[in-house]
């Protein structure tokens, strides 16, 4: 018989309602996996950031701490308008490569093979590396994409540029 997996309790608590507004996180590398397979689309790769919140000294509306609690973001590569904010967020841009560009940085794992979670860590301009993000109020979706009556959840309105001097035409809102 095998061992029990066990888990703290709090572990159970849903993740905390963050407040609108601008908020300050660090990056700490990619999870990257496959997104859910669609009927007629191509799966992508969600690069699964990892954000903490930091210097903020602000409560969740369930009264607890702002700092250190992780955002969540997929960071679809099927959109790179989107990627490309979040790199110029924390202060790099896409790095030229001829017809193309290229995520700042490098995978010490294999970025050939189909398996995302096969690409091994990141390293690269992020690491440790600050951002500004906008959030903002919206009606919750469920899994299907539909609109849950009277519920509200919040999602990233936009990334803040930190690249000096940037022509790049950002995105005013990302919530679709």
């Amino acid at each position: 018989m095998c061992p029990n997996l066990t888990f703290p309790k709090s572990a159970l608590e849903p993740r905390p309602n963050l407040p609108s507004g601008q908020i300050t996180v660090v990056f700490g590398g990619f999870k990257p996996k496959l997104s859910k397979k669609q009927p007629d689309k191509e799966q992508s790769v969600n690069m699964n950031p990892v954000l903490t919140i930091i210097n903020d000294s602000r409560t969740t509306p369930d009264g607890k701490p702002l700092n250190g609690q992780k955002l969540f973001e997929s960071l679809n590569l099927s959109f790179l308008p989107r990627v490309q904010d979040f790199v110029h967020a924390f202060g790099a841009t896409m790095t030229e490569n001829g017809d193309n560009v290229d995520l700042p940085g490098y995978f010490d794992g294999d970025t050939n093979n189909p398996d995302p979670s096969k690409w091994g860590n990141y390293h690269g301009p992020l690491e440790g590396e600050q951002a500004t993000l906008l959030l903002a109020e919206v009606p919750k979706r469920d899994n299907h994409g539909n609109t849950v009556p009277g519920k509200t959840q919040t999602d990233i309105q936009r990334y803040l540029c930190r690249v000096p001097g940037c022509a790049v035409n950002h995105m005013e809102t990302l919530i679709r």
